[in-house]
């Protein structure tokens, strides 16, 4: 379950710790960006709500994550993020770009060599850090490096294929990412049958062989990166991912520190146990 967690209350932590929910509390750093970000209705900052709600959390011993969308003023402050989330003491994390924010608020979007260099930074923090949060991201391109695919949905050529989203109302959508971003991706209703759902589903293919990616030598664990952020970018889920050229810059800065971290006898964490072949 995904939350700001300004409404948890005690006996609400203890019905998912008890019923093993895993939970994943949305919180952008520090009081000085979350302020800026994440704020109610009326202006006044959500900080301490968030923060009570993931001591309550920690205190039950409920699995807790944190979920952080980095904006373009973000991206500037990975050292202070990186030291709040330690601070937090949540055992994983994870970052996502700000971009449905296109129209709206223009400012806040994040440009793909922003975004890849804001993780290159984050990465360093993460890779060299002796006790580091646990990042699904980082772990599982690293992985890739060695077992040739990735394990996550933005890098895998089975995103449309192993994911469903169900809003409240029973309508359902290929990605969470894609709800009602276009008619293309409404696939029907629980309500009339799934019969219905899958075949608008099956549809809705990826045509990977399209998107321009056969000279790339990272494509084999890309595959031209998340369907809906090339939608997102390009009108046309047939395209590369919006954030291409970030992807490129970390996939190379990533492997680079991996392969000096085995050359130096410094790996020691089962993913970079050997040595990889891109």
């Amino acid at each position: 379950m995904q939350t700001n967690g300004t409404l948890l209350t005690s006996d609400w932590i203890e019905f998912f710790r008890a019923n093993e929910f895993r939970v994943g509390l949305s919180l952008d750093g520090d009081r000085v960006v979350n302020d800026r970000n994440r704020v109610f209705r009326g202006g006044k900052s959500s900080y301490d709500a968030s923060m009570q709600a993931l001591e309550l959390m920690k205190a039950s011993g409920l699995d807790t994550s944190m979920l952080s969308v980095l904006t373009r003023e973000h991206v500037q402050r990975m050292n202070e993020y990186y030291a709040f989330v330690k601070q937090t003491g949540v055992r994983t994390f994870k970052v996502n770009p700000c971009l449905i924010n296109k129209l709206e608020r223009p400012e806040l979007q994040v440009q793909p060599d922003e975004w890849g260099r804001a993780m290159i930074h984050l990465f360093d923090l993460w890779f060299h850090d002796d006790r580091p949060p646990f990042n699904r991201e980082f772990y599982n391109i690293i992985k890739s490096f060695f077992v040739g695919r990735s394990g996550l949905c933005v890098y895998n050529r089975t995103c449309f294929l192993d994911f469903l989203s169900v809003v409240p109302s029973g309508d359902v959508f290929p990605c969470a990412r894609l709800i009602n971003e276009d008619p293309l991706f409404a696939l029907g209703n629980i309500a009339t049958g799934m019969n219905h759902v899958l075949a608008n589903y099956r549809r809705l293919a990826r045509e990977y062989d399209a998107i321009g990616c056969s000279n790339c030598k990272w494509q084999g664990i890309c595959h031209g990166g998340c369907t809906a952020y090339a939608h997102w970018g390009n009108d046309n889920i047939n395209a590369r991912d919006y954030l291409c050229e970030g992807y490129k810059i970390l996939f190379q800065h990533m492997y680079d520190t991996v392969q000096a971290a085995i050359s130096e006898g410094r790996a020691t964490q089962p993913a970079v146990a050997q040595r990889a072949t891109f």
